[in-house]
């Protein structure tokens, strides 16, 4: 996702870095075949940055301001994570206390290939100024009023529904396996649902690419929606569930169905349904 951010960064004409310290070969694949400019660590692409758009899996989101407010950046920091409003306000904080501007952001929607896909919504003072680095690429930018975490509130509750409804069909398919009646489900599905058995083995097959992402974005999407006064505990066994996909992410995709239930299943008797209980 960072890549064709910066891609949809660099078409307005912008000088785009990264920084290689620490990164993958793959990381570096993509920087390259984008054509971003090399540094070597953080502090270098900082102190030649105007503006940063930081864009990793949720739980580094807050390590990584940490470090950008230890070099005393004061160029306009985004964070562009899957993170709660909370945090996006804490992370603010700590930028504009280190003397830089904070702006906060989220994506949502596949890798920015093709305009239209992919939305990139801003809010707080100065997210107008950085929507006009998008002009030019394939992410659109979209301003929001209201609160200056509007942004981070948006996709908390976006993908509430998007990875959370995964993670509900996921532990469907998995209980159905272990009381015996996979089968029979599916016939049912195949007359009354029809889209879901293809839903199913779509997700069978590849949720475990991203799980060890997304189950820390379940946690913070269940702080979330308790500070918001509504249950957390729905995302919290979401998350349970991501988890215990979680030793896929080396696999070859697609991952056999019986792999993906047999480890959400990891721990589990199966048993036969009870009436009686």
């Amino acid at each position: 996702m960072g890549a064709t951010i910066g891609r949809s960064i660099q078409c307005g004409g912008h000088r785009t870095l990264w920084a290689s310290q620490g990164r993958s070969r793959e990381t570096r694949q993509r920087a390259e075949a984008e054509g971003f400019e090399e540094v070597t660590a953080l502090v270098d692409l900082c102190a030649q940055s105007d503006v940063i758009v930081s864009v990793c899996p949720p739980h580094a989101a807050a390590q990584l301001a940490e470090q950008v407010a230890g070099t005393g950046y004061g160029g306009v920091y985004v964070d562009a994570n899957a993170i709660p409003p909370a945090l996006a306000g804490r992370i603010g904080e700590l930028i504009v206390g280190a003397g830089g501007g904070y702006v906060d952001g989220s994506i949502i929607g596949p890798p920015a290939r093709a305009s239209g896909s992919t939305r990139v919504y801003l809010s707080g003072t100065g997210a107008a100024s950085v929507a006009e680095l998008f002009d030019a690429g394939a992410a659109d930018a979209v301003v929001l009023d209201g609160f200056f975490t509007s942004a981070s509130a948006l996709k908390m509750v976006y993908a509430a529904y998007t990875k959370g409804s995964a993670a509900l069909l996921l532990s469907v398919l998995g209980g159905a396996r272990s009381l015996r009646v996979d089968e029979a489900l599916r016939l049912e599905w195949a007359m009354s649902i029809p889209e879901l058995p293809a839903r199913s083995d779509r997700l069978l097959e590849y949720s475990g690419r991203k799980a060890w992402r997304f189950e820390g974005e379940m946690r913070f999407i269940s702080e979330t929606f308790e500070s918001a006064g509504l249950p957390g505990g729905f995302h919290s066994a979401a998350a349970e569930i991501y988890r215990r996909l979680g030793g896929q992410a080396d696999e070859s995709f697609p991952v056999a169905h019986e792999q993906t239930l047999t480890d959400l299943l990891a721990g589990a008797e199966p048993a036969p349904f009870d009436p009686t209980r």
